[in-house]
């Protein structure tokens, strides 16, 4: 409802956890179909898990699904349309997980090849980002901040190589 009062003229779903058999059904393809265009991004690796979805009321000149990097695109984790003066990505930036388990994959893989990608895409052109970025770069961005220094999104590994990605620009 808060949508259709609204009436943006793009916004972005991160988190879908939905699969490309669900978007086929009616219901998934037929959101908010009279005003927006649709694209979802789904995970190909397991049903209900991540996923991306942009809705436009105009049309872009291209959609892109992934980042290029097979072996990161398989959780349905970024798209990006291209309209004439910018770029619109939406992102679900893979959390450091229970345990801090999937920490070096989000660093070392995971930011490393967004960041190039982005990097990429702003030499064309503006870009505006919207997602999930699973990071509380700042003590300001968590409650009571003490004692959450091992906690995913809020170790100082994933808070500096978000400060990297600030300073791109």
């Amino acid at each position: 409802n808060r949508i259709k009062n609204e009436s943006p003229d793009m916004f972005c779903f991160n988190e879908t956890k939905i699969d490309d058999e669900l978007v086929q059904k009616m219901a998934y393809n037929t959101l908010f179909k009279s005003q927006y265009k649709s694209y979802f991004y789904c995970s190909k690796e397991k049903k209900g898990y991540a996923g991306t979805a942009i809705f436009s009321k105009y049309c872009p000149l291209s959609v892109t699904y992934g980042i290029g990097k097979k072996e990161l695109d398989n959780e349905g984790r970024v798209i990006t349309a291209e309209y004439p003066s910018f770029y619109l990505i939406a992102c679900y930036t893979p959390n450091a997980g229970t345990g801090l388990k999937r920490i070096d994959y989000r660093i070392n893989e995971w930011d490393k090849a967004f960041f190039e990608y982005i990097n990429s895409l702003k030499k064309k052109k503006d870009i505006i980002l919207c997602g999930d970025l699973n990071v509380a770069h700042k003590d300001i961005d968590i409650y009571e901040p003490k004692g959450h220094d091992k906690a995913p999104g809020f170790t100082k590994r994933e808070k500096d190589s978000f400060s990297k990605f600030l300073e791109m620009g």
